[in-house]
Formats: C-alpha cells, sequence, structure tokens
C-alpha cells in the first residue's frame, strides 16, 4: 500500500472515530477558592499516577442553580471520578426521596444510578480538609506492608427485635461472613450481644472497639443500630437488675483513635454519614481528625434492615473479590447497583433468603421503594478514586497426609519470607471452652482459628513450602494461608484442606 493511501486511511479513521473532547478528564475535583490550596496535594497525586485531572472553584461556575450548574459541569466533562472537597455548605448535597444524596452528581443519564464515582472529603476548613488529604495520599504512599492488609474487622450491635428475629439475623451475618468473604482475608467480629461468645467484656467494650481500629485492618465494618454522633449501645442488667448502657463508639472516643494502617470504614446503619446537618456526624469526625479511618462510607437517614442486609451482601463482595480495579468508588457503585439491579438472572442464593424472610414483615411494594433511597442515603466520604490496600493473589496448593499438611506456593516478588498458617472454619470455635473461662479469654477463643503457624523462607524464584501439623482429633474443613510481604506491597492466599481425607486442596 502506498503512503499515500495509507495517509488517506488513516486520516478517513481519525474522522469517523469519536472525537475526544477537550473538557473531558478522568478525575474532577469541585472545590471552594478558599479551599483550592489545601485540595491541591491529591490532585497532584492523582496527575502522577496517570489521571487527567481537573479542579474547578465552585465560585466560577454561573448559574443562581448551584447544583445544577455544578452538576453540569459534571455532565460536560464525564470524569470517572468526581472528588468534592467541601462540605454540603459549600457545595450543596441533593434531597431525593426525603435522603441527602450525592448521587446526582455522578447519574449522567437519570436513571437513578451512579455513572462516576463520588465521593465526598467534607471539609468545613482547610486544615481539615489538608488532614484528610494527607491521609489519603499517605495511605497510597507511604503505606507499610503487613497482615492488615488482609483483614476485616466486624463490630455489630444488638438487633433488640425480639430473642429469635436476633438470632435469626446473628446466624444470617455469620453465614454471610463465612460464605462470602474470601478465605484468604481473616475476619474478627466483636459483637454488642451479652450471649454471644463475640461480645467483649462490657466495660471495655468502646475500649476494644477503638483499640481494633488502631490495629489497623483493610475494612473496619459495623452492623446495627446508629445516629449522627454515635453507634450503638450494648445494655445489660447490673446486680440490681438496672439496665445500663455501654456505648460501642461515639463522638467522645474520636480523639482516642490513631492508627498508622487506616482502614475503610462502613456503617451499615441509621444516620451516621448524615453529612449535610449543622454538626458533623460521627463519620464527619472521624475523618476530620487525619488520624481514623481513611474513608467512611454510611446513612445519611434512618436506614431498614432488609435493605440494609442486601447492601451488607452486595459490599462484601464489592470490597473483596478480585473483580476490577482496586477503586474504592466503583466498588461502592457496584455495591449499590446491585441493591436494584443484580448483576446475575440467578439470585444469589443469600440475597433470596433475606427476600423470603423480609416478605413476612416488609411488603414487597414497600422493598421496592426503599431500595432506591438506599442507593442515595449511602454516600462515600472518601476520594472516589482511593486505592484500596488489598493484598495481591498469592498461589497456594496443600496436600494432606494425616496430620501433616504440606503447602506450596508461589509469592510475589520481593518477598523474603511467607508466614503460613493453618485455621479452622469461620463461625466455629476451634477449640472447646475450658473450665471457668472468663468472658475475656471467651471473646479471645471465639476470634483465634489458628491451629498450626509456620514462617519459612522464599527461594530465588519465588516458592515456598512449608510442613503443619494438626492438632490431634482435628477433623472436616480447614483452611490454609499464607501471607508474604515486601517493600512492594504484601500477597495471600488460601487453600481449603480436608483434615482426616488425604488429597489435594481446592486452591480459593
Amino acid at each position: 500500500m502506498t503512503m499515500l493511501r495509507l495517509l488517506t486511511l488513516a486520516l478517513a479513521l481519525a474522522l469517523l472515530a469519536p472525537a475526544a473532547r477537550a473538557d473531558e478528564v478522568d478525575y474532577l475535583v469541585l472545590v471552594p477558592s478558599a479551599l483550592h490550596q489545601a485540595v491541591e496535594p491529591l490532585a497532584a497525586h492523582r496527575a502522577a499516577e496517570g489521571l487527567s485531572v481537573r479542579v474547578v472553584e465552585v465560585e466560577a461556575v454561573p448559574g443562581r442553580d448551584r447544583r445544577a450548574a455544578l452538576r453540569e459541569v459534571v455532565r460536560q466533562a464525564r470524569p470517572r471520578f468526581l472528588l468534592i472537597a467541601a462540605d454540603a455548605r459549600a457545595v450543596p448535597h441533593f434531597d431525593v426521596a426525603e435522603t441527602a444524596t450525592d448521587r446526582p452528581y455522578g447519574d449522567l443519564d437519570d436513571d437513578g444510578l451512579p455513572e462516576v464515582s463520588v465521593g465526598r472529603l467534607p471539609a468545613r476548613d482547610a486544615g481539615a480538609l489538608s488532614r484528610m488529604v494527607a491521609r489519603t495520599v499517605a495511605y497510597e504512599a507511604e503505606r507499610a506492608a503487613g497482615a492488615w492488609q488482609r483483614q476485616c474487622a466486624l463490630v455489630a450491635g444488638e438487633g433488640r427485635f425480639g430473642p429469635a428475629v436476633d438470632a435469626l439475623i446473628e446466624d444470617m451475618f455469620q453465614r454471610v461472613v463465612a460464605r462470602t468473604i474470601p478465605p484468604r482475608f481473616d475476619v474478627d467480629l466483636t459483637y454488642a450481644n451479652p450471649t454471644s461468645p463475640y461480645c467483649f467484656p462490657f466495660e471495655g467494650f468502646s475500649r476494644r472497639v477503638v483499640g481494633r481500629v488502631n490495629e489497623g485492618a483493610l475494612v473496619v465494618a459495623y452492623v446495627g443500630h446508629g445516629n449522627e454522633r454515635s453507634v450503638d449501645s450494648l445494655t445489660v442488667k447490673d446486680a440490681s437488675g438496672r439496665e445500663v448502657d455501654y456505648p460501642v463508639l461515639d463522638a467522645s472516643h474520636v480523639p482516642a483513635i490513631a492508627t498508622q494502617a487506616p482502614p475503610v470504614m462502613v456503617a451499615i446503619a441509621c444516620w451516621t454519614g448524615r453529612y449535610e446537618a449543622a454538626t458533623p456526624c460521627i463519620g464527619e469526625e472521624l475523618l476530620a481528625t487525619g488520624r481514623g479511618p481513611v474513608a467512611f462510607f454510611g446513612s445519611s437517614r434512618i436506614s431498614h434492615p432488609v435493605p440494609n442486609a442486601l447492601l451488607g451482601i452486595s459490599l462484601v463482595g464489592a470490597l473483596f473479590d478480585d473483580a476490577g480495579d482496586d477503586r474504592l468508588g466503583p466498588r461502592l457503585d457496584r455495591a449499590r447497583r446491585e441493591l436494584v439491579a443484580p448483576r446475575s438472572k440467578d439470585e444469589d442464593p443469600l440475597r433470596a433468603e433475606v427476600l423470603l424472610l423480609s416478605s413476612a414483615f416488609m411488603p414487597r411494594e414497600e422493598l421496592r421503594r426503599e431500595l432506591p433511597r438506599h442507593v442515595d442515603m449511602y454516600n462515600l466520604l472518601g476520594d472516589p478514586a482511593l486505592r484500596l490496600a488489598r493484598p495481591a493473589p498469592l498461589a497456594v496448593e496443600a496436600t494432606v497426609d494425616g496430620e501433616v499438611v504440606t503447602v506450596r506456593g508461589q509469592a510475589p516478588a520481593g518477598a523474603r519470607s511467607v508466614t503460613v498458617t493453618l485455621e479452622g472454619p469461620r463461625g466455629r470455635p476451634t477449640r472447646p471452652a475450658p473450665a471457668g473461662e472468663t468472658p475475656l479469654e471467651r471473646y479471645a477463643r471465639a476470634n483465634d482459628r489458628v491451629l498450626a503457624t509456620s514462617l519459612v523462607g522464599v527461594g530465588p524464584d519465588g516458592r515456598f513450602a512449608a510442613t503443619l501439623r494438626a492438632p490431634s482429633g482435628a477433623a472436616g474443613a480447614h483452611v490454609v494461608k499464607a501471607l508474604a510481604t515486601s517493600e512492594r506491597g504484601a500477597g495471600a492466599g488460601a487453600a481449603e484442606v480436608t483434615l482426616g481425607e488425604p488429597g489435594a486442596a481446592r486452591r480459593r
């Protein structure tokens, strides 16, 4: 083909291809002029990783209706991510079906679902925004690899719907955790129910929750009741029969939270994300210090147990599976979309069970009305482009010969050692209760599933091997896990094994 024909073909293809508009960007920031300088380090960080960035000062956008004018800016730019770097006084929220929401800013086709991932750093002054920005940048640029990257810390409040219903909710909760969080992740539970083995001693319950956040985790999730300034309290009777409330977590505990491995915090509860109120909600308080969670996902209004349960199931999959990239906003959007538009035509068994149980006390028409409201009332306080510190998948295989479990795998580049563990299944005690066990010992035993552990070196080709001995009498389904860390990050993998039945395990 002659050069002339090549040029002609290239020109024709260029004319046929849709032109990229100059105002289209990957990462759009809406910020008041007074806070512009405070958000610049985050804008520069996103540009340095290859995103096209545009920062718009809200005062420079013409129009009497600020919401409509700013929404038009987003529609013209069509970004992947929209960061609102201000509180609701400076960049107003939308009121949709009596909920406070930022969803319409990212809804480009008016279908009630976000096409643009939206997040808000709800800063009321430049100092608060600077702290949130610094926290976000440090989370990605300075974080130290470690076991915290595969940890999910769950905190649950009492249902208080009656003993039978509460037991049903607890059973469903444990099955969601056991069946949907991949086994390569560690899960621990702190449950504000005096009858549960996962209940920490009452007097120190809030201290334990604060301590667990400070220990660090990939995700800290609270499920239960809540309000603008706190999550629930643990209610017990003292020796005289008088009811005493022990707080789980409230705004007064926020100054004590300081972690070097900040989690993403999710609160499946009422009111904890009411970011448009005159007084900061607990979600805002947690972010404003710059020492707590790196992001907060919570509800701006009263939420309903059934949509909350469905959202929780979707969130588990969205945050912990390996599909897609590791950006937080798109993963949360996926969970919210699945509330009203499940991805698969085949109903998820857990979702189907929730819907079946809910039919006894929530009419289907009410559920159809509430699901879109829950898409709106749950908002992200944080950067939607945040790259989650998820560990890279690590290939693991295991074989069983009597009480000996042999584990082999491939570690990520740069890893020098691997920690390998044999663990019991989630939701089931791995050891019997000793006589005279204290509540603190019971709590520790309920969360301890490790039966054997080994630290092994990594060969020049990245391969490793470990031998673990199962406790005498251990039988049935178990899991082996491997964790490798290096300066480049962490890798985690797992394989299911059946003790007492020799053979290769399934990789997970």
